[in-house]
């Protein structure tokens, strides 16, 4: 069994929470027991079952910043998928997490697909970040970079040794966060 500790500024333990991380998760766990602003240090209790012997492990201290219950930091909007890419086909997204809104992603020209954000200019000048892929074997190097191209677009490009081109994007991650 896994007991979350909680322990506030002061040392003392706020809250404790029995849970089974595969079941709810500590994501989960966390949210439904605290609110923003809250003030709190991680501990992750382990119990074993053959000896009933108890680990504690010191995991972060944090100040919690939680959007509208859904786990992502106030401070930041996230976007994360893994996008894949055939033939002369518009990108598919599998979204894994996305508190920006509807990004739909179009292929422009071989290689390149921009995702344009619906309703809203989120990604500003100097706060919005996006990852950059280098994949790499003995014999070649593809590339993925991503950009921010305006408030409403954000763009993917797909280059093997230096050529841009399709078919390069295979669950590909990208995240996108702007942060406030």
């Amino acid at each position: 069994m896994s007991t979350i500790v909680l322990v506030d500024k002061t040392g003392q333990i706020s809250q404790q929470a029995k849970i089974t991380l595969d079941t709810i998760g500590l994501k989960a766990a966390i949210t439904s027991l605290f609110k923003e602003g809250d003030e709190l240090s991680l501990i992750v209790r382990i119990t074993s079952y053959e000896t009933e012997n108890t680990t504690d492990a010191f995991i972060k201290s944090i100040t919690l910043g939680l959007d509208d219950g859904t786990g992502t930091p106030a401070y930041m909007k996230r976007y994360v998928a893994l996008m894949t890419q055939t033939a002369d086909n518009d990108p598919v997204a599998t979204e894994l997490e996305n508190d920006l809104g509807t990004i739909t992603w179009s292929r422009i020209s071989a290689g390149v697909y921009d995702g344009v954000l619906s309703g809203g200019n989120l990604f500003v000048e100097d706060k919005t970040f996006v990852t950059r892929v280098i994949e790499s074997s003995a014999t070649e190097q593809i590339e993925v970079v991503c950009e921010r191209v305006d408030t409403t677009t954000i763009r993917i490009t797909g280059m093997q040794s230096q050529e841009v081109r399709d078919q390069l994007i295979t669950d590909v991650p990208i995240e996108i966060r702007v942060y406030n």
